[in-house]
């Protein structure tokens, strides 16, 4: 009995060979392991263990567990030459902790409404320590078809890794793991496919069956892709930096507009405003460079000063208006940020109500949940002097809508503002993504 050939079979979601392998299985505690695992890997691809427990069959989390329990049973019976070597029966056991440990991942983000910094960052810790693994030993045990586990905990690990870069400003790092995720989903998706060739008859059950997860990473990496986008625009754009493609059809091409820089030029259509621009909120102790290249491990750090220390990473059209920026940054401070007399926060990246006012606290404050977000009216000003209107709402943590328009504009019921910053939110914080994977 070659057990790395049902192992094979498996991970490829083979149900063509599967039952003739399965058959030539002579110990009846590997039949049933195998047999358990097979269906658990189905139900794990397709995500059906994100639906509502009325309408799913197991707890898929506690379903590997007695699996892992099980093969620790098998691995305490007196010697059997029916059974598997010490060395597969343990490959089974972390194969079983790997995907116990990922159920409880994606069902972390099926329950949120918006990813936050807070929760990318217990994730990517969670992620971490599945990586940690001996996954090359499971390989060398099981099979190289194994390599698929390791290949979407990198992908995960490495999106994970992404999002919190973007959210530092760290131009170089976000990019690094963008690619690394990537290339991850590629080969992920290239074994899977490879193992379809000459195999027709059982393809396309494999495809909708591992379509939602797959699916799923690659929405992910498309909207990291997108927030990298407009977090890094200018550089991108001056640069001519070609990234990994940011769209399925944008080839790296630095020109090709992502989903929330387009929404940006529409709003801007639609309103017929001067200039739409996004202000990233610097943070107190991490220094911030224009060129999106931190240094967080400088003991001193020259801090920007005056208007400069509100920095505009994204405008349409291409630069802000510099003739009203003083304008724009005076009623952020009054009116978004508290009063520049106080002290400065001792606190990094947890912004909470001591730091901000009340109108950003409910917005900024981190939570242990996801509920709806309230983040108040968009600030309206219209200046007389130089005959502008100014409109100014926080969009994510880490960003500020700023809108000019020239002349007096008054938002008229049913407007687009609000629908276009809600818009903007939901892609920065791939809501649409997680969207798609809620308990369903």
């Amino acid at each position: 009995m070659d057990l790395q050939t049902a192992v094979d079979a498996i991970i490829k979601l083979d149900q063509f060979r599967l039952p003739g392998i399965i058959s030539q299985i002579p110990e009846p505690g590997v039949l049933r392991i195998i047999t358990s695992l097979a269906a658990y890997e189905q139900a794990y691809f397709s995500f059906s263990f994100l639906r509502q427990r009325l309408f799913r069959r197991d707890n898929l989390e506690v379903a590997y567990h007695e699996v892992a329990l099980a093969i620790s049973q098998l691995q305490s019976m007196e010697k059997n030459v029916n059974l598997p070597p010490t060395t597969v029966l343990q490959s089974l056991t972390m194969w079983c902790d790997v995907r116990e440990k990922m159920v409880k991942v994606y069902q972390t983000l099926s329950s949120f409404d918006f990813l936050d910094e807070g929760t990318c960052e217990r994730l990517a810790d969670d992620v971490k320590v599945i990586s940690k693994l001996d996954l090359p030993f499971m390989v060398r045990t099981l099979g190289k078809s194994v390599h698929v586990l390791g290949l979407e905990v990198r992908s995960m690990l490495h999106l994970l890794l992404a999002e919190l870069a973007i959210e530092q400003y760290s131009f170089k790092d976000a990019s690094f793991h963008l690619f690394v995720a990537h290339d991850s989903l590629h080969k992920w998706e290239s074994i899977l496919v490879g193992s379809l060739n000459g195999n027709h008859a059982s393809g396309d059950k494999k495809l909708n069956c591992s379509r939602e997860l797959l699916s799923f990473m690659r929405r992910f990496a498309s909207s990291v892709a997108n927030k990298i986008a407009i977090f890094f625009h200018r550089i991108i754009t001056e640069k001519r930096v070609h990234l990994v493609p940011l769209l399925p059809t944008a080839d790296g091409n630095p020109d090709a507009m992502g989903p929330a820089l387009h929404l940006l030029a529409h709003y801007r259509r639609l309103t017929s405003a001067f200039n739409v621009s996004l202000i990233y909120l610097i943070r107190p102790n991490i220094p911030f460079c224009a060129e999106g290249y931190t240094c967080s491990k400088r003991a001193t750090n020259e801090r920007l000063t005056g208007i400069q220390s509100f920095p505009a990473i994204c405008s349409v059209p291409s630069d802000p208006p510099m003739e009203h920026w003083p304008n724009i940054i005076s009623i952020l401070q009054q009116e978004l940020l508290p009063s520049t007399s106080g002290n400065n926060p001792a606190r990094n990246d947890r912004l909470s109500g001591g730091y901000y006012s009340n109108l950003m606290t409910a917005y900024f404050k981190k939570s242990a949940a996801s509920p709806p977000r309230s983040k108040g009216k968009p600030i309206h000003f219209y200046d007389k002097k130089v005959n502008a209107t100014y409109i100014l709402a926080p969009a994510v943590p880490r960003i500020v809508v700023s809108i000019t328009f020239i002349g007096k504009h008054e938002e008229r019921r049913g407007g687009h503002t609000n629908g276009f910053i809600d818009k903007l939110a939901r892609q920065l914080e791939h809501g649409n993504v997680l969207a798609s994977i809620h308990l369903r």
